[in-house]
């Protein structure tokens, strides 16, 4: 596996649990986590998708899959939380933040889940980014 893609991954991972927690911010709704969770999985599949430079039947049938559980996993939430406030979990951690209660979610709430979708990652790294035949088999 090659450890400069998944670092490039990781970077951008984190730039983006950024990006959604200033969004977070200005919505005033830490709960936005739970939408950007899946998305985490379709970042990370198309930076090693395209930083592999190899196009097989795996990595496609594998980049459909990642996008059809992302993309379905975003949109339920979205819908679910429409209209409604913020998640119970999340106001309590804002309770009990007071005055630092933006700068604990980021590091409690948006780094710690980028973090472990980035270790959750690593079979979809192993995948895009191993030595596998072109053609897919029984096992697949």
């Amino acid at each position: 596996m090659n450890i400069k893609v998944t670092f490039v991954s990781f970077c951008l991972l984190l730039a983006f649990t950024f990006v959604l927690w200033l969004f977070s911010v200005l919505r005033r709704d830490t709960s936005i986590i739970d939408i950007g969770w899946s998305l985490y999985f379709l970042l990370v599949s198309w930076v090693y998708y395209l930083l592999t430079g190899a196009v097989t039947t795996r990595h496609l049938v594998l980049l459909f899959l990642v996008h059809l559980w992302g993309i379905r996993l975003s949109v339920f939430l979205l819908l679910r939380s429409r209209g409604k406030s913020e998640d119970l979990r999340y106001r309590r951690m804002c309770e009990r933040g007071g005055d630092s209660v933006w700068w604990t979610s980021l590091s409690k709430t948006f780094w710690f889940q980028a973090v472990c979708a980035w270790f959750v990652s690593m079979p979809i790294a192993m995948s895009l980014l191993g030595s596998v035949s072109i053609r897919l088999g029984v096992i697949d």
